[in-house]
């Protein structure tokens, strides 16, 4: 037995754990100590490595930390950037993402309107 279970469908919101008892993999993210699915999929819980991520029919083309994006900025305010995000490691996606990026107030003189 591998320990992993699955089957439900879950879609993006779905309260899946809390991160007491899990730890949040693929598909998920955590807000207030909850991990909630960001993709439609099926849940897939990993009771040895105690780890919970959502699987997609598709593989979508999802930015992780330590990717390298192409963005275009398409709306600035004192505090935040928003972007579209157009690639994903020089992989051109199907559908964008909106990327939020906060400016700090160090970075505020090189920020040009």
């Amino acid at each position: 037995m591998t320990g992993k279970s699955g089957g439900k469908i879950v879609v993006p919101g779905d309260k899946i754990g809390v991160v007491e008892e899990y730890i949040p993999h693929n598909g998920t993210y955590e807000y207030n100590n909850e991990i909630i699915s960001s993709l439609v999929g099926f849940l897939e819980e990993d009771l040895e490595k105690h780890t919970v991520s959502v699987k997609t029919a598709k593989r979508i083309l999802l930015p992780k930390p330590g990717d390298i994006v192409y963005a275009v900025v398409v709306s600035t305010s004192e505090k935040n950037a928003t972007a579209m995000i157009i690639s994903v490691n020089d992989r051109l996606l199907n559908n964008y993402f909106s990327g939020l990026i906060h400016i700090r107030l160090s970075n505020m003189d090189s920020m040009r309107r």
